[in-house]
């Protein structure tokens, strides 16, 4: 398997395992047990991971609206904190948390740098 489908078969159990999934019998088919910043908030718990509301101008954001500290840098598993930027819309806030739970699920203790650019764009545009 490669490791793209591995790093999707471990988000897939991560909501599996915690409920966030469920299966749908009369249309066999699966849903999210929740959306937005609920969903996001039971999947940091899930992962020990620690949720920091903080200002825009707060230096843990660097400038970023959300960003990953792993606990431990030799320990790649042991969870972290994500400080966003709390001033962000709820919808807005969401999303930037969950980009920074993506990095901690798919690339563990791979560092990671996102420019402002690599978010700003919708979809299908350069």
């Amino acid at each position: 398997m490669r490791q793209n489908q591995l790093d999707r078969l471990a988000a897939l159990r991560l909501l599996f395992c915690h409920n966030l999934f469920q299966f749908q019998d009369s249309t066999h088919s699966y849903r999210l047990t929740t959306v937005g910043m609920p969903l996001v908030v039971r999947i940091a718990a899930a992962c020990d991971i620690e949720l920091i509301p903080a200002l825009r101008e707060n230096p843990l954001l660097q400038g970023s609206r959300a960003t990953f500290k792993p606990y431990y840098s030799d320990d790649p598993d042991a969870g972290g904190e994500v400080c966003y930027d709390r001033t962000l819309e709820e919808d807005e806030q969401a999303f930037s948390i969950a980009h920074e739970l993506g990095h901690f699920i798919l690339h563990r203790g791979q560092p990671t740098r996102c420019e402002h650019q690599d978010m700003e764009n919708e979809p299908g545009e350069e």
